[in-house]
């Protein structure tokens, strides 16, 4: 959900209450005995990587990631510092494979071109 900017304290009031709502089911889990799959940095940034992924634009990627994983607040900024830096090592590494995704499958369509 995105609230305009022309709304400031609407904005900061969703961002809390996405908090809360964070902390609550995080307290659920817990007691609930769930156990938690634990990523480090490294595999979130790796995730801007997947084929899937890699083949969508930047803002696309960084949408479908950041939102699943909760590094981007309401606002579609990062959370935090961390989250930061996930993301700007994770645009490094997506840029590089889409690169190579891309180039694959200029080189597919072109083969298919000219065997057909």
């Amino acid at each position: 959900m995105s609230v305009p900017k022309r709304f400031p304290l609407a904005r900061r009031q969703l961002n809390e209450a996405h908090q809360q709502q964070q902390r609550r089911l995080e307290a659920q889990a817990r007691r609930s005995g769930v156990e938690d799959i634990m990523l480090t940095d490294e595999d979130l940034v790796r995730e801007f990587a997947d084929d899937d992924i890699a083949a969508r634009p930047w803002s696309r990627a960084l949408w479908i990631v950041g939102s699943h994983y909760g590094l981007l607040d309401v606002d579609g900024r990062p959370k935090d510092r961390r989250s930061t830096t996930i993301i700007s090592r994770g645009k490094k590494l997506h840029s590089k494979i889409r690169r190579e995704v891309l180039e694959t499958r200029r080189i597919k369509a072109s083969h298919q071109a000219t065997n057909h």
